[in-house]
């Protein structure tokens, strides 16, 4: 628990307690465990100018700063109390700017590893009649690597062609 909610939360049970000796709530109704938690919920926040927020604003809210600031996963879901996957990625919600900053690390994470071969075409035609192909094949094997996890080409959506049962290509 952050200290500040910590100070808020003993200071608000020591004005329980000296106002209803003995009440074990903090959030309670003359000394009494306050049954209507929605309707104080409404009324508290009317009180601060946050008319219409929901308690789950605020549990978004937290499980989406915890995961931005690098908070493991798994770690947000036992401080947020979110027992299964499913609900726990119910309130971390992705939005544009979580998007964009992925993109953002996308390219950092890419930009280093590409750089530019120059050449003219005279050096290329010297190169070929001074080196056998086979040669440069395998000099050229040794500094490049071979693409991952590229998806292969599509052929397009093709569309049932009911004439002759076969599929056509769809026009672009």
């Amino acid at each position: 628990m952050f200290p500040d909610l910590k100070r808020v939360l003993a200071e608000a049970k020591r004005r329980v307690d000296a106002r209803y000796s003995g009440c074990p709530w903090v959030c309670q109704r003359d000394g009494q465990r306050d049954q209507e938690m929605k309707k104080s919920w409404r009324r508290a926040c009317q009180r601060v100018g946050l008319e219409g927020w929901l308690s789950h604003d605020f549990s978004r809210t937290a499980v989406r700063n915890m995961v931005r600031a690098g908070v493991p996963e798994v770690v947000a879901m036992a401080i947020s109390g979110h027992r299964t996957r499913s609900m726990f990625d119910r309130y971390n919600i992705v939005d544009e700017a979580d998007l964009k900053g992925a993109a953002k690390q996308l390219k950092e994470h890419f930009d280093p590893e590409k750089f530019t071969i120059s050449v003219t075409v005279a050096e290329l035609s010297m190169q070929r009649s001074e080196v056998p192909d086979s040669q440069l094949i395998e000099i050229s094997a040794g500094f490049v690597e071979p693409a991952t996890g590229i998806q292969p080409a599509t052929c397009g959506l093709r569309i049932p062609d009911p004439a002759n049962g076969t599929a056509a290509h769809s026009p672009r």
